[in-house]
């Protein structure tokens, strides 16, 4: 997460001179363009798919879940929550997803309780709409 402030920081000092109002549109308008708008975002270790890279951020967003190659906003994969069919932490802190296919993602958050909670309520509300 690091490199991802210093990259906010930097974006924000291009805004130098230019008055607050217009510096907060311009930048959110650049954020939105962004895949991983609006959506929580975490470092995680990957431990899965061999073709993906070992770090990788995981977000969780109203629509779904994705995975990230870290400081890459294109997604390596994107899992609306309709497809997930099941999801929660095993042992040794590893979070499981397993999605329609029989596809399964596996990655070590320090967060699982966090994703856990926000993955439940988002589906939840999916559940409840159809």
């Amino acid at each position: 997460m690091e490199l991802m402030e210093k990259a906010i920081l930097s974006a924000w000092t291009s805004f130098k001179g230019v008055s607050t109002e217009s510096a907060t549109h311009q930048y959110m308008e650049l954020v939105k363009q962004w895949a991983v708008y609006p959506c929580a975002v975490y470092d995680v270790t990957q431990t899965r798919n061999l073709d993906w890279p070992t770090e990788c951020w995981v977000c969780v967003r109203y629509s779904g879940l994705s995975v990230h190659e870290r400081h890459n906003r294109v997604p390596l994969a994107t899992y609306p929550n309709k497809s997930i069919k099941s999801f929660g932490a095993l042992v040794s802190r590893t979070f499981k997803v397993e999605v329609e296919g029989g596809q399964i993602v596996e990655f070590i958050p320090k967060q699982v309780q966090e994703i856990a909670r926000l993955m439940n309520r988002y589906i939840s509300n999916v559940q409840v709409r159809s």
